[in-house]
């Protein structure tokens, strides 16, 4: 915990006392068990953690619980994502500007992986609403 807590604190204000937080944790352990004595301390956690008295006696605790809460488990979503990036602003498309490059990333972070799930024909409407368009019907025809 000591070692987690000194990664944390960044410059001369720290978020979280490292002593502090080594002896709520000791007296937070306790003070668990003793009210939970039956459940398991994940159960136990469940239970007490959004609580504002607990907050408000293991305040360190509670502050280093929350950012750990907040550490993504691994990099992979973050590395898909620029990955992704990277298909859409390539050579060709350098010009891209933020607001389509933006869009463009929401698009190809939420839509559907398989096209047959998208609803061509919504689509179709959506865009044939938008003004006022002379265009062809999906099936080629006029």
């Amino acid at each position: 915990m000591r070692r987690l807590c000194e990664k944390i604190d960044i410059g001369d204000s720290p978020i979280i006392d490292t002593e502090k937080c080594e002896g709520e944790m000791e007296s937070f352990t306790i003070t668990l068990h003793r009210a939970y004595p039956r459940k398991s301390m994940v159960a136990a956690w469940e239970q007490c953690g959004g609580e504002p008295e607990w907050c408000e006696s293991y305040p360190n605790l509670m502050k280093l619980w929350q950012i750990v809460l907040t550490l993504p488990a691994s990099t992979a979503s973050c590395e898909r994502g620029f990955s992704k990036l990277n298909r859409i602003k390539n050579d060709d498309r350098s010009r891209l500007g933020l607001e389509t490059l933006d869009t463009l990333m929401f698009l190809s972070l939420s839509a559907p992986q398989e096209l047959h799930e998208v609803d061509w024909n919504a689509i179709y409407e959506t865009w044939r609403g938008m003004k006022a368009r002379r265009p062809l019907s999906l099936d080629g025809t006029s």
